[in-house]
């Protein structure tokens, strides 16, 4: 069987480098290509945010029902990332936040081969990421210290940032029963509560606003001993899917 081709990536970033889809995504995409079209829905807890836009942009649009499913799917993959962005406003401005933020996406996701729909074939997490935070920014004026930051009040480093970026991406990624393997491998019940809240739930380990639930307030616990916790649990969790602590 010949080895299906996939659609190049013709955009570059702002220092001149060529996007890249990850070696893994071309690969899952490749597997996934050789496969019928009605097996792809079967597939899809299984399947990188970026092969679902792939397939949704390159080979679905003619296919209305399974495109609602892997549309739906994107969604609510989406929806898991943007309330740890935009925390710190009332319930009525973080929805309508999140609306905005993933009609701006989805907007996107059916645009004609643009540089932002070329970018999500890459990286779809840092792409809604980025867009909650520049639509929260735009409020924040209005709500001065209310607003809270969520890597906020302690600045981390790039390397820690995409730490962070990459353990949320995991969970949000997982179905219900992987996600329930991944905190099995949390020995302990208090780091394992700690981890979820933080990378599933997307609480701030701190917050400047007092009448928001944090890690240290839930816990009674400093911010040290809760950053411990939670790199307790990270180690184990990376272990435990052979990952490099």
């Amino acid at each position: 069987m010949t080895t299906p081709n996939l659609v190049a990536l013709t955009r570059v970033k702002g220092n001149g480098t060529p996007y890249a889809r990850s070696a893994a995504v071309e690969e899952q995409l490749r597997s996934v290509l050789e496969q019928p079209l009605t097996h792809w829905p079967s597939l899809i807890p299984e399947l990188h945010d970026e092969s679902l836009v792939y397939l949704i942009r390159h080979h679905l649009v003619a296919h209305s029902v399974v495109l609602g499913q892997f549309v739906g799917a994107l969604s609510d993959r989406a929806m898991k990332i943007i309330p740890r962005y935009s925390k710190g406003f009332d319930r009525t401005t973080a929805e309508m936040i999140a609306e905005d933020v993933l009609g701006s996406v989805m907007e996107d996701l059916f645009a004609f081969d643009t540089s932002r729909q070329q970018f999500m074939e890459c990286d779809f997490y840092r792409t809604v990421k980025t867009r909650t935070v520049d639509r929260a920014s735009r409020d924040k004026h209005r709500f001065g210290a209310k607003y809270v930051d969520p890597d906020e009040p302690r600045a981390p480093d790039e390397a820690e940032i995409d730490r962070e970026d990459a353990l949320s991406r995991l969970c949000a990624e997982q179905d219900d029963a992987a996600l329930l393997s991944t905190l099995a491998a949390i020995k302990n019940d208090q780091h394992r509560e700690a981890f979820r809240l933080r990378y599933i739930e997307g609480w701030s380990v701190t917050d400047e606003d007092a009448t928001k639930p944090t890690l240290c307030s839930h816990f009674k616990k400093s911010d040290r001993q809760i950053r411990n916790w939670i790199a307790i649990a990270t180690k184990q969790v990376r272990a435990a899917i052979g990952e490099s602590p």
